[in-house]
């Protein structure tokens, strides 16, 4: 995923060389610098989480798989002004209990804000600093 809201899968055979390199060359292509990359072995759910606190869930199966490693990806999340793509986590990794809020009927999508039960709980201390 990409910080543009650009997602890419591409096949692992894709990666295949018949030399022995150190470097891998044309890995990705995108104008974005990348925020993450996950390996699934089937089809599966991640999660986008954008700099302005909106998440949005996918299926890797709704994202069109490339045969070529250098692929610019399909548009997943519309990000709005400065709110850019921050991280792409595994739905373990979200901590989020409830996904269906945060899935979309269509892709594209802007995800949605974070919903007040889905906050991860904070102690603060007696003088408010977070233990």
């Amino acid at each position: 995923a990409f910080e543009n809201g650009k997602v890419a899968k591409v096949d692992m055979k894709s990666y295949e060389t018949k030399t022995n390199r150190k470097k891998l060359t044309a890995a990705f292509y995108a104008k974005s610098p990348a925020v993450g990359m996950l390996h699934f072995a089937e089809d599966g759910d991640f999660v986008l989480e954008s700099k302005g606190g909106r998440y949005l869930a996918v299926n890797s199966a709704n994202i069109a798989l490339k045969s070529k490693r250098d692929t610019q990806g399909v548009q997943v999340y519309l990000s709005k002004r400065d709110k850019l793509v921050k991280n792409l986590m595994t739905v373990e990794e979200s901590g989020l209990e409830n996904l269906k809020p945060y899935y979309s009927e269509k892709i594209p999508s802007s995800g949605r804000a974070l919903k007040d039960d889905d906050k991860p709980f904070v102690q603060i201390g007696l003088f408010g600093d977070e233990n």
